[in-house]
This record gives C-alpha cells, sequence and structure tokens, in this order.
C-alpha cells in the first residue's frame, strides 16, 4: 500500500503511516520548473541525503519560458517537461509513523511522492540513477554528480547552447584565492562569493542563508587556491559545529541561475532534523551588515517568489 503526498505552492506539515513491500521503489513525480532541483530537494529533506544542486545557465532561445508583464517587463524561466524518478525503497515496518515536511514546489507546479519515504543508504549507484533518469527526460541541460566526504553534489555536466551541449565549469568548481582566512564566518562568507564573481564575471544573490550564525561566530579557512565549493564547506560546518549541545548540522545548498536578470542565486538549508535555523534574506529580523554580499535582497528572490501557472515546454 503506497500513500500519496502531493506538494504544491502552499503546503502543511504532513503525517502518514507507509508500508510497502521491500521490492518497491518510490516514485518522485516532478511537474515544475527545474525538475532536477526539486528532486535535490526531496532527496535532502524528505530523505535526509546530503544532496546539493548547482546549474548552468538554460538556453535562452530554447529554454526559457516567457512571460509579458503588465509593467512591460518580460519574466522568464526555464522551460520543462514533466518526469519521473525512482528510488530503490527498503522494507519498512506497517505502522511506522513518518513526519514528512514536504518542500515547496515552485512556478504553480507539482511535487508527488508515492512510496515508502525510507530508502537504502545513499549510493553513487542510486544518484547516478536519478541523475541518468533527468538526461533522458528532454529536459534543459545536462547532470552530472561530485561524490565527496558524504556528499553527492549534482552540477551541471555542460551548458547548452543553440541546442548543443558546449564546456562549463560549475560556478563553485572555481579555485579561489581565499584571501581572507579568519573574521566573522559572515565576513569570509561575503568574501568567497566576491571572489567567485570577480573570476568568473558573474552575478550572486543569496537567497537564503544561516544570518545569525554566520554573523555571530568566528571561522577559519584552511588553506589557499581551492575550489569555491570546499570553501564553502568549511564555513558551513564550522557555524553547523555546535559542541556544547552535542551537535553538528549538515547544510545544502543550491545555486541556481535566474534568466530574468542574469544572476545566481545561492541559497542554504540545514538538513532536517537538525537544531539550526536557516533565516531567510526577506524580512527576517536577522539582516546581514548593509553594504555586504548577500545583504537581504533589493530584488525579487526567482526561486521563491509565487509565479505563473505552468507552461509546460513545447
Amino acid at each position: 500500500m503506497c500513500n500519496v503526498v502531493r506538494v504544491e505552492l502552499l503546503v502543511t506539515l504532513l503525517t502518514a503511516s507507509l508500508a510497502v513491500p521491500s521490492a518497491a521503489a518510490d516514485e518522485i513525480s516532478v511537474n515544475q520548473s527545474r525538475p532536477m532541483m526539486a528532486l535535490a530537494g526531496e532527496l535532502a529533506q524528505r530523505y535526509g541525503y546530503l544532496v546539493t544542486y548547482e546549474e548552468a545557465p538554460v538556453d535562452a532561445v530554447r529554454e526559457v519560458i516567457k512571460e509579458p508583464r503588465r509593467n512591460g517587463l518580460e519574466f522568464r524561466y526555464p522551460a520543462w517537461s514533466p518526469v519521473t524518478f525512482h528510488l530503490e525503497a527498503r522494507e519498512t515496518s506497517a505502522g511506522v509513523p513518518i513526519t514528512q515536511e514536504p518542500m515547496r514546489a515552485g512556478f504553480g507546479g507539482t511535487v508527488t511522492v508515492s512510496g515508502s519515504g525510507s530508502v537504502r543508504p545513499l549510493t553513487q549507484e542510486s544518484v547516478d540513477s536519478l541523475v541518468s533518469e533527468y538526461n533522458a527526460s528532454g529536459n534543459p541541460g545536462k547532470f552530472t554528480v561530485i561524490y565527496d566526504g558524504g556528499y553527492a553534489h549534482i552540477v551541471p555536466a555542460g551548458r547548452s547552447v543553440n541546442g548543443q551541449i558546449t564546456d562549463f565549469q560549475p560556478i563553485l568548481s572555481t579555485i579561489v584565492p581565499a584571501k581572507l582566512q579568519e573574521g566573522t564566518c559572515w565576513d569570509l562568507f561575503s568574501g568567497l562569493i566576491g571572489e567567485i564573481q570577480t573570476i568568473r564575471h558573474v552575478a550572486i544573490e543569496v537567497g537564503e542563508a544561516p544570518v545569525n550564525p554566520l554573523s555571530e561566530a568566528s571561522c577559519t579557512i584552511s588553506g589557499h587556491d581551492l575550489d569555491a565549493r570546499h570553501v564553502l564547506i568549511q564555513l558551513l560546518d564550522e557555524i553547523g559545529d555546535l559542541p556544547s549541545v552535542g551537535i553538528k548540522d549538515r547544510f545544502v545548498w543550491t545555486l541556481a541561475h535566474d534568466p530574468t536578470e542574469g544572476a545566481y542565486w545561492l541559497s542554504t538549508r540545514v538538513m532536517p532534523g537538525r537544531r539550526a535555523k536557516a533565516s531567510q534574506g526577506h524580512g527576517d529580523a536577522a539582516t546581514p551588515k548593509p553594504g555586504v554580499v548577500g545583504a537581504a535582497p533589493s530584488r525579487r528572490d526567482p526561486l521563491t517568489v509565487p509565479a505563473p501557472p505552468p507552461q509546460n515546454k513545447q
């Protein structure tokens, strides 16, 4: 017997008693823009996997939906086709309650999960299989996975330009000098983003981040000329280390490109079941220092603001 959980723009906390045979597989059906990002969110928030997501810009001609607005501006977001992912489940005892807090689905779309909500330990084969399902779905871009220290980083395998996949180095694979080695975690975090922007000639906004821990704690970066991803992991691990209460928070993130404004949006999220609280920059009382990279965005965050009803790729 399977329970089906539908995730929409407005969601509530759902509790379900789930029981499936050991041979069953969970199905995660995504019908919204950025299906791969939605999958990564489900793997982290529902199943507890350390899965992160990074993307390249989509093909501006072939892979973008354009929505004219009354003010004469044009809102753009990646086109998509529905895709169903399959995740091998493990045997679950009958009647065991599983508390689930689904992710919000963006752009008016839906994410439907059918199955146990309880899977085998994360393996390279299982994540590779999910990414292969995406790559064969006809959706924008191609992805690959970097496995490192318990993380599975889903990153672009290239960038689509005029219908052809071209070489593209993931933004967080950029080698940064990490000139600022000690200071508040927020200053080091801002310095990291500044170095990426300078080297890659891109704009990066912060959509969601653990503002209080970053602003209040001191951090140290070990090493120079590191890829930006490892510097980010160092900082998030340092603010997540809470020896006084005997726990260690772990974080995941998404780095998505906004076709409307041409900027990247970096959002971090603490893994479920942890005590640290990730604070959003939008209207949160804990606002970063003014004038630094990552301060509360002055423009809308395209990944969290409700958008028009979805239009599937033709």
